[in-house]
């Protein structure tokens, strides 16, 4: 598969956190690519009121729409109520051991604001990351649709949509078997040769 995909960013329609994320969202690329189940019903919002309510996108919003202070958010105090109690190591702590590494870790998400609104969004291959994959990531439903579900992406995902940012880099985790098994009937091609032309044209 041809990752990521650029995406006009209006086709990620759908958010929300359906039971099993954790492991269908794997390591990097993920375990897997297609998905049985209803996790693609199981929690089904439209984005705008997924990202507003979900924590670390809400943040987003409230920092840079509605010109909250940091401290404010309850991102913020879930941080430093992680770090406060030596949970440094706990994700929720997203890597800080101290008030002044919140400080930074919050200068550091301003810092990429500023940078989509001024030079427009880029992937990570684009700005030298290593981790190409370290992109938004994405599922596919069984219509074919994007949905915003667990792993990465979520700040950025918010941030491109207050500055309308047209196309977007994403990394695809997964995708329902039943839209899997229609585009292979209407490729003719294996399975994931199916998939990967279907998002191609997706991303057209």
């Amino acid at each position: 598969m041809c990752q990521p995909y650029w995406v006009a960013s209006t086709l990620i329609r759908w958010g929300g956190r359906p039971s099993g994320g954790e492991s269908r969202k794997g390591i990097g690329l993920g375990r897997g690519i297609i998905f049985d189940g209803n996790w693609d019903v199981e929690d089904k919002r439209d984005i705008a009121s997924y990202l507003n309510s979900y924590i670390y996108s809400k943040a987003v919003y409230q920092i840079f729409r509605d010109g909250m202070d940091y401290k404010q958010t309850d991102q913020y105090k879930e941080m430093s109520r992680f770090v406060k109690s030596g949970l440094s190591s706990s994700w929720q702590a997203r890597g800080c051991s101290s008030e002044s590494d919140i400080q930074e870790y919050f200068c550091q998400m301003r810092e990429t604001f500023e940078a989509i609104r001024d030079t427009g969004y880029k992937s990570q291959e684009q700005l030298g990351g290593k981790e190409w994959y370290d992109e938004i990531k994405v599922f596919v439903d069984r219509n074919g649709e994007l949905h915003k579900q667990q792993a990465a992406g979520h700040h950025r995902l918010a941030m491109a949509r207050i500055l309308d940012v047209p196309k977007l880099p994403v990394v695809v985790l997964g995708v329902h078997r039943n839209w899997a098994k229609k585009i292979q009937k209407e490729k003719g091609k294996d399975i994931i040769s199916s998939i990967d032309a279907a998002l191609r044209d997706l991303a057209s």
